[in-house]
């Protein structure tokens, strides 16, 4: 039961309205280009595609966030190198953006706004009131915390990584260690949700929406 879950999360979260494929293959067109062509023919290899990706997303009404936040983020890259005169620091975009993101997971917690639950709440379109109810708010801090913390380790990581390797091997290692450590995390995340959820015995989504009284039943799929 889990198991099939946990593949109806990753639908809902990760491949909905082709959100994978605008984030992941940019990345993947990259790394591949790179391993037979300098950075430069790399990135434009990469951005050639997402703007392919930019006008069929365009035309069939979905939306363009997630192309234009990696077109965003390869120009910047560029720039960098373009400024720097070092390839190595392709990956200084990269920081700023972990970087920026664990200011914004702390951030959302002090103000009271876990971005994870934010995030859930915009995919979702569950009610904020039961996302704030507190049964239900802890183990959406908890998991922004472990999602700060994450961002944190990764940057330490890719500071090893582009430090210790040449500029393709650490575009590979780089590769790694985003995705797919992203998706690991966000399997985690859904178990241990789900689990404190339980163990907070608060009300589910449904329970909230329809206001039924303690005790409650709760929330048993989807985090």
């Amino acid at each position: 039961m889990i198991i099939r879950d946990i593949g109806d999360e990753l639908r809902e979260v990760v491949w909905k309205n082709g959100f994978l494929i605008d984030t992941l293959l940019p990345s993947l067109i990259f790394l591949l280009s790179n391993q037979f062509a300098d950075l430069f023919w790399a990135v434009i290899a990469s951005l050639l595609y997402s703007g392919i990706r930019l006008v069929i997303r365009q035309r069939a009404g979905k939306p363009v966030i997630p192309v234009l936040v990696g077109i965003a983020g390869s120009l910047l890259s560029v720039l960098i190198v373009w400024v720097t005169r070092r390839e190595q620091n392709y990956f200084l975009a990269g920081y700023v953006n972990n970087m920026v993101t664990v200011v914004l997971l702390f951030g959302s917690v002090v103000v009271k706004r876990p971005l994870v639950a934010m995030t859930s709440m915009l995919v979702r379109r569950w009610p904020l009131g039961w996302f704030l109810h507190p049964q239900v708010y802890p183990a959406y801090r908890e998991a922004t915390l472990a999602w700060a913390l994450f961002f944190i380790a990764k940057i330490g990581l890719q500071a090893i990584i582009v430090g210790a390797v040449q500029t393709r091997q650490a575009v590979l290692l780089n590769f790694f260690n985003g995705w797919p450590l992203t998706l690991v995390l966000l399997v985690l995340t859904y178990v241990y949700g789900v689990w404190r959820l339980r163990m907070l015995v608060g009300p589910g989504v449904d329970e909230y929406r329809q206001g039924v009284p303690p005790p409650w039943e709760g929330q048993h799929k989807g985090f």
